[in-house]
């Protein structure tokens, strides 16, 4: 009898791991619908959780009166598979004309961190850590200045590096159980003057892959000929120059024309390395393309806009758009580029030509997805009336796959990026138009649902759309306009089924 009670028991556990596992192994076949609650509440911000998941950030305008301001703000994290893990209220009180947001993820911790801004002034940086399993959370400050800096995280510390005058780099490492701050003094090599203006007068921050910081210094000649390159050196986390090496992208017939990019892992650039979009001004060295270090493939990215001729005084002539690419010795593996289609520029003359003290309206951001095999070089022209927005596809060997071409607006929260006032937040969604074959061998389930939904009613702007890739499958984030109201899509990958 109690063997029989005995094997009953194991019989029950075996059929209770089983649903277990089935639960960990659910996927959502149907639209999840997240209430955001108060009518006030809007969707601030999403940011995307290493090894996949998002965190949302909602909450209303702060209330602001002469001493302080109280920002109401709750976090919803959901996992990969887009359930609801949990949310958390983050309810702060400071004076700020501006404020930087950031997110910061490992296996353990997600940080949220906020950078609060007074004119002429910086207050201390806000960090909360939340668990990522429960959402316990801790609070902690540390010390700010006007200077840059950049931010990067692994699962023993959190680490800001300060940028000082005199190439003076400050690392502090912060630990994830302790708060202990720990300081070293980065060892890099100094910068010569150089008359040339573009030229990089300091390095700066790239990336951070396998225990090794990455700077860079970018070099561009346009008087002496067509030099684009890059200075690459690799420090060790206590601050010792490992190596370096030169990076020489140069375009061969072509020259890299100006562009607007953001440098993806600066949490808040130097004064005059980054530029707005707003008004005119001259181009800097940042205007020329851009490096991109993937973590996940340990590979360099190297981007931007190109044209047959050197950039006249009056204006700028674009043909197209290069991609490269180079593993962590700096070797090259291939170089890409593609011209800009015909019809497109036909029906969209700035994508052509471009007013050289307005070059930076050209905006042009960079994705990798790793799970698709796939590069996106995203192309928007800011002007008034309509803006024209392209997404240039390519494979992972460099081979150029389609160009989707629609109309892109302003988000109303923003996707990923350190500021608040964000320039490059008009990377929103793109809709198929009449010009556009759509290619279906190209695209992946994701990207259908994302173009099904935002082609319904594109014109009535009814929902704002984002499309995220993670390794089991795709999700299609909708903010319902005259709904407090999320919606999350969730498509499986093809080869999971």
């Amino acid at each position: 009898m109690n063997r029989i009670r005995h094997i009953k028991k194991i019989i029950i556990i075996l059929f209770m791991c089983k649903c277990a596992l089935y639960a960990q192994e659910y996927f959502p076949e149907d639209p999840i619908y997240f209430e955001l609650g108060n009518s006030e509440n809007k969707v601030q911000a999403i940011f995307e959780i290493h090894e996949g998941g998002l965190l949302v950030l909602t909450g209303n305008k702060a209330f602001i009166n002469i001493e302080s301001s109280v920002h109401d703000r709750s976090i919803h994290y959901f996992n990969s598979k887009m359930q609801h893990m949990w949310s958390k209220s983050l309810l702060e009180n400071y004076n700020a004309s501006s404020e930087d947001w950031r997110v910061f993820s490992n296996g353990q911790y997600i940080y949220f961190i906020t950078t609060p801004h007074l004119p002429g002034m910086t207050l201390k940086m806000n960090l909360t850590q939340m668990s990522r399993s429960t959402g316990k959370t801790r609070k902690f400050f540390l010390n700010d200045n006007n200077d840059p800096k950049a931010l990067f995280i692994d699962e023993d510390f959190i680490y800001v590096i300060r940028y000082f005058e005199k190439e003076d780099f400050i690392l502090s490492c912060v630990d994830h159980k302790t708060f202990k701050e720990t300081k070293y003094t980065l060892n890099v090599p100094s910068i010569k003057n150089d008359a040339d203006c573009y030229k990089n007068k300091r390095w700066d921050f790239l990336g951070f892959n396998e225990n090794a910081i990455f700077m860079y210094k970018k070099n561009v000649s346009l008087k002496q000929g067509k030099e684009y390159s890059y200075d690459i050196i690799k420090l060790s986390k206590e601050g010792k120059l490992l190596n370096g090496f030169n990076l020489n992208a140069i375009m061969d017939k072509h020259y890299v024309s100006q562009s607007n990019n953001p440098h993806i892992n600066q949490f808040r650039p130097e004064k005059d390395y980054k530029k707005k979009i707003y008004g005119s001004m001259d181009p800097t060295v940042s205007s020329f393309g851009d490096i991109y270090l993937d973590t996940e493939k340990n590979m360099f990215y190297v981007f931007g806009q190109y044209g047959k001729k050197r950039c006249g005084k009056e204006n700028c002539t674009y043909d197209g758009v290069f991609l490269q690419k180079y593993n962590l010795s700096g070797k090259l593996l291939w170089k890409s580029s593609i011209p800009f289609n015909s019809i497109f520029k036909e029906r969209d003359p700035v994508l052509a030509q471009t007013a050289v003290n307005k070059y930076n309206k050209r905006l042009m951001d960079f994705e990798v997805d790793n799970f698709e095999d796939a590069v996106k070089l995203h192309v928007i022209n800011v002007k008034k009336g309509k803006t024209w927005a392209y997404v240039l596809k390519f494979d992972i060997d460099g081979r150029y796959l389609t160009t989707i071409r629609g109309s892109s607006m302003e988000r109303p929260y923003i996707k990923n990026r350190a500021f608040c006032d964000d320039p490059f937040n008009y990377f929103r969604y793109y809709y198929y138009d009449s010009y556009y074959k759509h290619n279906k061998k190209v695209n992946t389930g994701g990207e259908y649902k994302f173009q099904e939904l935002a082609n319904l009613t594109p014109e009535l702007n009814m929902g704002f759309y984002e499309l995220f890739s993670f390794k089991k499958g795709e999700v299609v984030f909708e903010k319902e306009n005259g709904r407090n109201t999320i919606v999350f899509y969730y498509v499986r990958r093809q080869e999971d089924f």
